[in-house]
């Protein structure tokens, strides 16, 4: 006590600084302590000389004289629990002795701070943040899932069309390639939401494995007849190519020509325009400007 009421007015930056060092440990406990150390507070700032006035002056007496009166400093009370506080600085090391007060009634950890209470509010913090984050994951499900349709149940040696959206064919055009493929036999479902599937030589370097958004079963009716497989892509120079059955027609595009093609055991909805570079076997285009009477282009 008598350290704090002996303390000198500061005479420089620093040792005001020092000052309010230690009366910022005790500033929960005296109230407007701001308001009371704003004069102290405005002389810290570089910005100004430092010129102690009378403003400080009352401030620093104000202070000291709160810090060495109740509540701040009591007499210690045997019968409850004892704190001690360590800081160190450059210059030395100060410990603090405290109490919790048992006639505030206020909560143990708002009384005096510890790590015991730090501890407890940064559990009770987290358990909020984990509700929260529980609850809008509910409604971020609940959201999604109403945009979404239960996956069917599949089994081992079923039949099933399989996704093209991920897969690297050799195509001429992405937009004029078929929307499924197959159909392939699953192997193993691994799990609710993946199956493995049987795939062709021709897809030997695609993982077999696949999410059940990415493949669709395979239905047959009694009101039309089943619909034979088509015929798989041979492989030529590593690109697939298909069959084709006959030309239809021809446009132009460009400086070239396009021909419509009916594929060799697909139905009518695969037939698509096809550059002539990419028909291989020039005796089509031969026969089909034969048929029609013509010539070929030069």
């Amino acid at each position: 006590v008598r350290a704090v009421a002996e303390w000198p007015p500061p005479d420089s930056r620093k040792a005001l600084q020092r000052f309010l060092g230690f009366a910022n440990f005790y500033r929960r406990f005296i109230r407007n302590f701001s308001q009371v150390a704003a004069p102290l507070t405005a002389l810290t700032s570089t910005k100004v000389p430092f010129r102690w006035n009378l403003k400080a002056q009352e401030a620093f007496n104000d202070l000291k004289s709160r810090f060495i009166s109740a509540p701040v400093l009591s007499f210690p009370d045997p019968e409850c629990q004892f704190i001690v506080e360590v800081d160190a600085s450059e210059t030395g090391v100060g410990a603090v002795l405290s109490q919790r007060s048992p006639r505030d009634g206020k909560e143990p950890d708002a009384a005096v701070p510890s790590a015991l209470a730090f501890v407890r509010r940064c559990r009770r913090t987290w358990k909020k943040a984990e509700k929260t984050l529980a609850r809008v994951s509910r409604r971020t499900k609940a959201a999604a899932d109403r945009h979404r349709i239960p996956a069917p149940r599949y089994v081992c040696g079923q039949r099933v069309w399989l996704s093209t959206k991920d897969l690297p064919l050799r195509v001429a055009s992405r937009k004029l390639a078929p929307r499924f493929i197959g159909p392939y036999q699953i192997t193993k479902v691994l799990s609710p939401v993946a199956v493995k599937l049987k795939l062709p030589p021709t897809l030997g370097r695609v993982h077999p494995v696949f999410h059940v958004s990415r493949v669709k079963p395979v239905f047959h009716s009694h009101l039309n007849s089943s619909a034979t497989n088509p015929p798989p892509p041979r492989l030529v120079d590593g690109s697939p190519v298909f069959t084709v059955r006959r030309l239809l027609d021809v446009r132009r595009r460009g400086r070239g020509f396009q021909y419509l093609v009916d594929w060799e055991g697909y139905g009518p909805d695969e037939r698509s325009w096809v550059p002539a570079r990419d028909i291989l076997d020039r005796s089509l285009i031969e026969d089909f400007y034969r048929q029609r009477g013509g010539s070929l282009p030069g």
